[in-house]
């Protein structure tokens, strides 16, 4: 009987090099969508109200997904592969292919042979973003681009899909490595090494950190050439804007002075994370404070969040230990 739906259990999403090789399932996948773009450029003429021709121009496919930390490799990391290292610029030419799978919808779990397949080839990842939430589950969103869909074709088949696990257990509040990752230093708490030490008055830490976003957005653009329909390459747009954003708990304000007069109001911060899976977020040494918002506390109960936003641009450096993505990374 063909399927009445599809839901969770019966797809699945594997991500291969560029030439369709070595595939790698996606373990903690939360989401995937597929959207196909036909652009279409229109050509009118003097002498006639009708449209003269409207031109099917190179469509765009985008694929969005997002995952769990859970001790597998990210997707960034399975898209890249085929980069030169683990840094943003070494990993800006590396492209890949994607396949997913559909099953029965009566199946307990992807395995065997797919019903339906969905080829996606020459896709580069154009936008990479890490949440780390004091409530909730850790993970990362990924999106990529390219130019060509193909219905049908030969079927993934995937084994261990009903009996899977995470790695290392899904990544929570618990597992953000605070004694070895380093964090601004205007964030109330943070000391002048990067650390965020346990507060005097017995558990916890001293900046009361309750969600940290980490996003790039790689701005890709399209080169043409004559004689040739799709693009022959689709270039990182550096410099490449990378954000980190840190909200805590407010205890004595945002302590963070602006004065006009001044040449200078705040300074070069390190911010580098890290994760118990192994995940490594290495934004250098030259981020600054963009923004710093002082919010809530209302009459509803709420309690006062600080919200400190810092900008760093092309140091986007992502490493994680596991043996299929190592070795375009760099030891820890």
């Amino acid at each position: 009987m063909s399927n009445k739906r599809i839901f969770y259990a019966c797809q699945s999403l594997a991500i291969y090099k560029s030439d369709m090789t070595n595939p790698i399932e996606v373990h903690g996948l939360q989401s995937v969508g597929i959207t196909t773009t036909f652009n279409l450029e229109q050509v009118f003429e003097i002498g006639q109200l009708a449209i003269y021709e409207n031109i099917e121009t190179v469509p765009d496919i985008e694929v969005t997904t997002e995952k769990v930390l859970d001790g597998y490799p990210p997707i960034f990391l399975l898209a890249t592969k085929e980069g030169a290292g683990p840094t943003l610029i070494q990993r800006s030419k590396a492209k890949c292919s994607a396949m997913l799978s559909i099953y029965k919808d009566t199946s307990e779990q992807a395995s065997g042979v797919g019903q339906h397949q969905v080829l996606l080839s020459g896709l580069f990842p154009t936008s990479v973003g890490y949440t780390m939430p004091a409530e909730g589950n850790a993970t990362e969103s990924v999106t990529l681009a390219g130019y060509h869909k193909f219905w049908g074709g030969e079927a993934l088949s995937v084994s261990n899909f009903g009996t899977d696990a995470p790695k290392t257990g899904v990544q929570r509040r618990e597992d953000f490595l605070m004694a070895t990752s380093l964090l601004p230093t205007e964030i109330r708490g943070i000391n002048a090494q990067g650390g965020n030490i346990t507060a005097e008055e017995g558990g916890g830490f001293k900046a009361k950190i309750t969600n940290i976003n980490v996003n790039c957005d790689l701005g890709r653009e399209a080169l043409f050439e004559l004689g040739k329909r799709t693009p022959y390459h689709r270039y990182v747009s550096f410099p490449v804007e990378v954000t980190a954003e840190f909200t805590t708990i407010g205890l004595s304000g945002d302590l963070v002075d602006a004065d006009g007069d001044a040449t200078s109001n705040i300074s070069n911060q390190t911010i580098d994370l890290k994760m118990a899976d192994g995940l490594r977020l290495n934004l250098g040494e030259k981020n600054k404070l963009q923004s710093v918002g002082y919010s809530g506390g209302d009459a509803g109960g709420d309690n006062v969040e600080i919200t400190y936003n810092y900008q760093t641009f092309n140091d986007f450096t992502v490493t994680h230990p596991h043996p299929d993505v190592a070795a375009s990374g760099m030891p820890h």
